[in-house]
């Protein structure tokens, strides 16, 4: 035996052993930055690590996109931690859960790859829609992460949106390749990005993607009465090779986010705007409506119980109302309750006002919004009237806001929004009555044009057609 080439033992001990190197590199307590140690987490919370971490796909180049990603990540919240939650991450975090679809269908793509013959043009075809559908519909957006922050980094980030439409997929390429280049001269994290093949197969006409035998042609048509054209051409190993790097950015990405998130989760439990905001943009309407269902039974009991009276209830009430109005920095002097009117008073200290200022006004009815939603999770149908009331001196009121308990309610399942109670709300300002309006038609013209996030908001065409139904119904005859 020739002692210079090792034997298949040889070799399978050690591809064993880098294996288990891979593995013990991945683990994910060693890619904490904050955190000690992820020992309280739930069976669900360790699952999903574990499949973000371990799941297919390349693990020596996942091991070394993470190695970039998350120290990105944390660089960027360096610079400035509540505003890159706020501003980068929680949005993105949000951007990219109206992805999930666009991702299992991917999913569902790379699964159908072995129903084909082998080297046919219909094998070659459906991977290279596989690509066509990672670039077209999630790599851009996942490159926005990254754009994001390297911009909150360098001091040229506005806002997420910018960040995702200020420029094109291959500008945030060439924009990142740039950057990344500074910390690995390969640039593996986008190594399975060409965007010759991007092109040609976003526009393959007849000429864009020609099937040949053991290889696929890739043009990229400039078109014009010269057209002009750059070609790339891989064979069938290098475009599954490719798809496998094109796709594990994603995979990556999602990995280190998944980490991060756990890294800084105490940062997030901790303080209420950021622990409000990433509940917002991680959790569906119906999960939150699940977690307010739970805390509403406990206070239900409460509010219905016939062997608690009505002060010793209000004591109750206003001690949980005051540990949410603590949490959020919402400043509470009180409550007042009216059996006969069916009402509720809630007293907060008065604010320096202009009267004659509108939008002063209009954001501080705003601000006075938020208590009436609050008070109103907490005493639900002991009120049908929440009235918030500020003053700037004792006996002297400064801004009064009434709401109607059903809309409050809405709000706060989320049926509708903070510009339909000011829009419905009964306002005094030092004594007079002032109306605000919203031209909500505008309102909704303006959303369907915009690229920013978008708010609950009444349905008060379908309520318009409501009542006319019931005006217009005829009376049953006698």
């Amino acid at each position: 035996m020739d002692a210079s080439q090792p034997n298949s033992e040889f070799q399978n001990d050690r591809a064993s052993a880098e294996l288990g190197a891979l593995l013990d590199a991945l683990i994910p307590t060693g890619l904490l930055y904050i955190r000690q140690d992820l020992n309280d987490l739930d069976e669900h919370q360790r699952k999903e690590l574990l499949l973000d971490v371990y799941g297919p796909g390349d693990l020596n180049l996942r091991l070394d996109n993470l190695h970039f990603v998350l120290p990105l990540l944390h660089k960027a919240r360096s610079i400035d931690e509540q505003q890159f939650l706020l501003r980068v991450f929680l949005p993105w975090v949000g951007m990219r859960r109206r992805l999930r679809v666009n991702r299992n269908r991917v999913l569902d793509e790379f699964a159908k790859m072995g129903s084909f013959t082998p080297g046919t043009p219909d094998e070659y075809a459906h991977l290279v829609n596989v690509y066509r559908s990672i670039v077209a519909d999630l790599i851009d957006p996942y490159l926005t992460l990254l754009v994001a922050c390297y911009q909150f980094v360098e001091g040229g980030f506005t806002n997420i949106v910018d960040a995702n439409f200020g420029q094109g997929e291959r500008n945030k390429d060439e924009y990142l390749t740039s950057r990344i280049k500074n910390d690995d001269p390969q640039v593996r994290l986008l190594s399975g990005y060409s965007p010759i093949v991007r092109n040609a197969v976003s526009h393959s006409g007849s000429h864009g993607v020609t099937y040949q035998i053991g290889k696929v042609l890739f043009r990229d048509i400039k078109r014009g009465s010269s057209p002009t054209v750059v070609a790339v051409e891989w064979t069938e190993d290098e475009l599954l090779d490719n798809i496998t790097r094109l796709y594990e950015c994603i995979l990556s990405i999602d990995a280190a986010v998944g980490i991060f998130g756990l890294d800084i989760s105490d940062l997030l439990v901790n303080d209420w705007t950021l622990y409000s905001q990433a509940l917002h943009y991680t959790t569906s309407p119906e999960e939150q409506a699940e977690m307010r269902s739970q805390t509403d039974a406990q206070l239900e009991l409460i509010r219905i119980s016939g062997k608690v009276g009505v002060e010793d209830k209000l004591k109750v009430l206003l001690y949980v109302l005051q540990i949410n109005c603590r949490r959020r920095r919402m400043p509470l002097n009180g409550i007042k309750y009216s059996s006969e009117r069916n009402l509720i008073r809630v007293e907060v200290p008065g604010t320096d006002l202009d009267e004659n200022n509108d939008e002063q006004i209009r954001d501080r009815v705003a601000d006075l919004s938020r208590y009436a939603i609050l008070a109103e999770s907490v005493f639900a149908q002991m009120a049908d009237t929440y009235v918030i009331a500020e003053s700037q001196e004792v006996g002297k009121e400064q801004v009064v806001v009434g709401f109607k308990r059903d809309l409050l309610h809405d709000c706060g399942e989320q049926r509708a929004g903070l510009l339909d109670l000011i829009h419905d709300a009964t306002i005094r300002v030092n004594g007079k009555c002032l109306i605000i309006s919203v031209d909500f038609e505008e309102l909704a013209k303006q959303e369907r044009e915009s690229l920013g996030e978008t708010f609950p908001r009444r349905d008060r065409a379908q309520e318009r057609r409501d009542e006319g139904d019931q005006v217009e119904s005829p009376k049953p005859k006698a």
